[in-house]
């Protein structure tokens, strides 16, 4: 079907999303914005949470799409989860399961076959995880997906690292593309009134530079080499503050805050946690640190911070270097020299010379990366996948 053809109440797609939580993940904020997006008069978006509802579970509902939560806690109850879930299926009849993540990979091909509905496409949101850091159940499942990879009528990328990565590791699906994160450049924007506020929050002079990184606390986040750089940073008396926010980013992390103060950086940096105006955090800053060791594939984080105008500074993890492209730097991942050079390469800018390469970071991510390019590709997908089932 072509695009732009509306299609009747009884002729919508019906897609039914499997994912592991609607928690505060790159997996999850995509996900959120694909279905918020997409045309309701082509598409039924329906959405099961194998844990919790989490904080997108009301973003979801208020745009009209349902969301069935089975509250996965434990290993024992597994089996009640894929009965639950084989039964959702069932009931909803969808044209097309689009899972997301490796459990929901796992667990919604199985069900979607055991429910007769077989038309099942993977999203893998990562590249090259260090599985060593992680459990022993999380490599079995990843062994047993490398297995089954041939199953699914399709398998999603959100990176070009993260689809030769799996390839690497077994993966043989017999379709498989790259649709990338998508990013709304109404929505993000440059906001001088953001950076005003948040240095009044936080007691800071108004001309105080601010780098942030904004990210769960995860091994593949690389929180170490980012508090290492700010040592280096800080040096300087007129040196910058850093502002960390995300999933386990507080003083009640011990972890954090025994890394925190190794280096000598307490009175420098701002734990902020997880904040429901993540949009206003990032664009009061003057630029965006994402120092990520392993695993990344498309982080959004990168493509928001770069819609509301902030440079970034990144490791070259996943895609990073791709999107990023000449409107920030890409550094070594693990380097805490590199990276801190890099924020003093960017800061020692004039202010005009930042706005251009803001600017022009945020020019890329429209004409590349708009929520509406991405969502047309998904929307092809589907209809594709509906059509070669018929």
């Amino acid at each position: 079907m072509q695009a732009g053809v509306r299609m009747s109440e009884q002729q919508r797609l019906k897609i039914v999303h499997v994912i592991n939580d609607l928690e505060s993940g790159g997996a999850q904020r995509m996900l959120t914005k694909l279905v918020c997006n997409m045309d309701m008069c082509r598409f039924e978006n329906v959405i099961v949470a194998l844990r919790s509802g989490g904080v997108f579970g009301p973003v979801v509902r208020s745009a009209g799409v349902v969301v069935h939560s089975l509250n996965w806690i434990s290993a024992g109850s597994t089996a009640n989860v894929l009965v639950r879930l084989t039964r959702i299926l069932r009931q909803e009849r969808p044209n097309v399961i689009q899972t997301w993540l490796y459990h929901a990979d796992l667990l919604g091909l199985l069900c979607g076959f055991a429910s007769g509905h077989k038309t099942v496409a993977w999203n893998v949101r990562c590249s090259d995880m260090q599985l060593s850091r992680y459990s022993v159940g999380l490599r079995c499942i990843l062994n047993g997906l490398a297995f089954l990879s041939s199953w699914p009528a399709a398998v999603l990328f959100n990176s070009e690292a993260g689809k030769q990565h799996h390839l690497r590791l077994g993966y043989r699906p017999r379709r498989s593309l790259v649709i990338p994160n998508g990013f709304d450049e109404v929505l993000f924007q440059r906001d001088p009134a953001a950076r005003s506020s948040l240095r009044r929050e936080l007691n800071l002079p108004e001309g105080t530079q601010l780098i942030g990184m904004i990210a769960r606390y995860d091994p593949m986040k690389d929180h170490a080499t980012f508090l290492a750089a700010a040592k280096l940073a800080a040096r300087d008396a007129s040196g910058p503050y850093f502002i960390m926010a995300g999933r386990g980013i507080s003083w009640d992390n011990r972890d954090l805050v025994t890394q925190v103060k190794a280096m000598g950086v307490e009175d420098q940096v701002r734990l902020l946690g997880e904040r429901p105006d993540v949009l206003k955090i990032m664009a009061a800053l003057d630029l965006l640190a994402l120092p990520s060791a392993f695993g990344e594939g498309f982080p959004n984080v990168i493509g928001e911070a770069m819609a509301c105008g902030v440079p970034c500074v990144v490791s070259a993890v996943g895609d990073a270097r791709l999107v990023v492209g000449d409107c920030g730097i890409v550094v070594p991942p693990g380097d805490a020299a590199a990276l801190s050079g890099a924020w003093k390469e960017i800061l020692s800018l004039d202010a005009a010379a930042r706005i251009s390469l803001g600017e022009a970071a945020r020019l890329r991510i429209a004409d590349r990366f708009s929520i509406s390019k991405i969502v047309g590709q998904y929307a092809s997908l589907y209809a594709s996948l509906n059509a070669s089932q018929q």
